[in-house]
């Protein structure tokens, strides 16, 4: 099974991600708050050079996915964890978080599935097309440029 990762700006300050391995997937909702794609993407250019561990953060209107990133060898294990904020307690109460979705795969098809979608934002919106939509942060260039040189 292959991993998929998806990235997709759906409006303004808005965006999708799903990721998955060809038979679950999680979607998660990010907005402008955070650089979330950016620490996704910087964290595949850590576990391609050698870390054992990662991390990115996917926030929403109603709290945060947390996705840990863990490296043995080749192999790597993504586990996602849903934080709430104090305006949603009827997900998990204040102060708790719960596991939602965990996946394995390797370091090569994690990164040819982030290059991929980095790729095809770049096609579809441009580095400039991506800051007017995205509002507060850049295309994540420096990454994508270090993944495609990997």
């Amino acid at each position: 099974m292959a991993f998929i990762f998806r990235y997709d700006l759906e409006g303004l300050g808005f965006a999708t991600a799903a990721l998955g391995d060809g038979e679950r997937t999680l979607e998660l909702t990010a907005t402008f708050h955070r650089d979330s794609l950016a620490e996704f993407a910087e964290s595949v250019v850590r576990l391609t050079e050698g870390a054992g561990a990662a991390h990115a953060v996917f926030v929403d209107e109603f709290g945060e996915h947390h996705v840990e990133f863990r490296r043995a060898g080749e192999q790597v294990a993504l586990s996602v964890t849903r934080h709430p904020d104090a305006s949603n307690r009827e997900l998990c109460p204040l102060g708790e978080s719960a596991p939602v979705f965990s996946v394995s795969t390797t370091v090569t098809e994690l990164h040819s599935a982030i290059i991929a979608a980095l790729g095809r934002l770049l096609e579809v919106h441009g580095v400039a097309g991506y800051r007017a939509k995205w509002l507060e942060h850049d295309f994540p260039l420096e990454a994508y440029r270090s993944l495609a040189g990997a």
